[in-house]
């Protein structure tokens, strides 16, 4: 048995252009990437902080939350321990059928992807592909175009970019926070906290600021025994799920971290000063970006006016959009099998429903919150989902993996 991971980055990163000091994850080190499945495991993050000499200093904390830089570096530990199963530097481009040689079956998938280091093209053959790429920065409408731009940052590369591009500590920047989720409140705090001179007006449509539901109740709904139920859920049931639960995950932050921006507003008060500037009830309807800053244009949805916003730099704290994988899908479409609302079905065990056409397995990692609920979008069930593609891999009579090699190179 054997399997092979590739990686378009050329080295491990994990939302490196969020691990600000001090942040830490919304759920528990036991959500790592065995624990669950089989506390024993040799790669769960208790056994990581063991190896490090740091166990009895974490108990010692009285918090089952490790930091985002802590969890990264259990990631990369883990990494390391699999570098011999692992390419970097290769993105993949496509997947590609391999018939049979009759012609009526797909037999095997073709990997084909792009080296970064070189620009040179290979490929790999296997009978079971799970995609995991990930989503990526998700940029609104009247935002396309500034990707690249140096005064609209999205925060998935916060930290590379703002230290690169405002050096000066104590200038009084002005920055604009676009968002009411957790990486807006991240990127407000590390903002306020890395230039003490500086405004940040943080902008987001809702009426105020909420809270995460991370209560006892709403969390079981995060655990794998709640995914086959809502996987039999009727599609409008399923929509009503997911909307009865926003507020467990989409737009809202932890408590401790407002608490903590709340805070910095009133200290700033008792010195007659105002850094944080809250816009809330804002929809964002255009930017500006010249070499000297950036405006947003704003409807205000509760007083029905317009208003503009400039300052030296915005923020987009806008998430990740979580159809890039579709494309290298693309030359298999019509052997898989779509739901009503054009996205593949996926089976309980994560893989893509298919015709007989097709005998070659995918399945999705991370793509799947309209069919088997909130949970896919997080780091709940990392562990037991894995653990439910691997078996599904397993027990397929026709798995590839039951011969002698997963993968050979084309």
């Amino acid at each position: 048995m054997g399997c092979l991971f590739l990686d378009s980055k050329r080295k491990f990163e994990w939302h490196s252009g969020m691990l600000i000091p001090g942040m830490q994850l919304q759920v528990p080190f036991f959500r790592d990437l065995a624990t669950v499945r089989n506390p024993q495991s040799p790669f769960t993050f208790l056994n990581y902080l063991k190896s490090k000499n740091r166990l009895d200093q974490f108990i010692n904390l009285r918090n089952f939350y490790p930091t985002r830089i802590e969890y990264h570096d259990y990631l990369s530990w883990v990494c390391e321990k699999l570098t011999h199963v692992t390419r970097f530097g290769c993105k993949v481009k496509l997947i590609t059928p391999i018939w049979d040689k009759k012609g009526k079956t797909i037999e095997k998938l073709e990997i084909v992807y792009e080296d970064e280091r070189d620009e040179s093209v290979g490929s790999y053959i296997a009978e079971n592909v799970v995609i995991s790429l990930g989503g990526e920065p998700y940029f609104p409408a009247c935002a396309k175009g500034f990707e690249d731009n140096n005064r609209v940052i999205h925060t998935a590369s916060l930290l590379e970019k703002i230290p690169k591009h405002f050096t000066n500590l104590s200038e009084n920047y002005h920055f604009i926070v676009v968002g009411s989720g957790q990486s807006a409140g991240e990127a407000t705090y590390y903002l306020l906290n890395q230039y003490p001179n500086a405004k940040v007006s943080l902008c987001f449509r809702n009426y105020s600021l909420h809270a995460i539901d991370n209560s006892p109740f709403v969390n079981q709904k995060y655990h794998q025994s709640s995914v086959a139920d809502f996987y039999h859920l009727s599609s409008l049931s399923k929509a009503k799920a997911l909307q009865d639960l926003k507020a467990s995950n989409y737009s809202v932050m932890d408590l401790d971290l407002l608490n903590e921006l709340f805070k910095v507003q009133y200290d700033d008060s008792l010195q007659q000063k105002e850094r944080l500037n809250i816009c809330a009830g804002l929809s964002l309807e255009g930017i500006i970006s010249t070499d000297s800053y950036a405006q947003v244009d704003a409807k205000d949805l509760y007083n029905e006016t317009t208003t503009s916003i400039r300052g030296d730099a915005i923020i987009l704290a806008t998430g990740y959009k979580q159809d890039n994988y579709k494309e290298i899908l693309s030359g298999l479409d019509e052997h898989l099998i779509k739901d009503s609302a054009g996205e593949y079905l996926a089976s309980k065990n994560y893989q893509i429903q298919k015709h007989p056409s097709m005998q070659a397995s995918i399945y999705l990692q991370g793509y799947c919150e309209h069919s088997h609920g909130p949970s896919d979008s997080t780091l709940a069930i990392m562990s037991t989902r894995a653990e439910l593609i691997l078996e599904a891999i397993l027990n397929d009579s026709s798995s590839f993996m039951k011969r002698k090699e997963y993968f050979n190179e084309a």
